[in-house]
């Protein structure tokens, strides 16, 4: 793909919100073929549909901010380094 369009961007693995490191997929999927992903998606969904709000997703952010470290560790330690920081808002 990369070939026919070297500006796009390859997205995978998708973890979901449930993805737990102590049953790592994530690091032998790195190692082996880390160098062809552009991004790891992360689904985040820690909330029942009714608790789904503005409010209940602002109280998120730290939890979710520890699950990103977590992934980019994994990375890094899959020599996958993020030299490449999200914008924040």
């Amino acid at each position: 793909m990369k070939a026919a369009d070297p500006t796009i961007k390859i997205i995978g693995p998708d973890l979901a919100y449930q993805y737990q490191s102590f049953a790592d997929w994530l690091s032998p999927i790195l190692q082996s073929c880390g160098d062809l992903f552009d991004i790891v998606a992360i689904h985040r969904y820690p909330f029942s549909a009714p608790q789904a709000t503005l409010p209940a997703a602002a109280a998120d952010a730290s939890a979710f901010r520890s699950v990103i470290g977590s992934v980019r560790g994994l990375m890094r330690a899959a020599g996958q380094a993020t030299n490449r920081s999200p914008s924040r808002r």
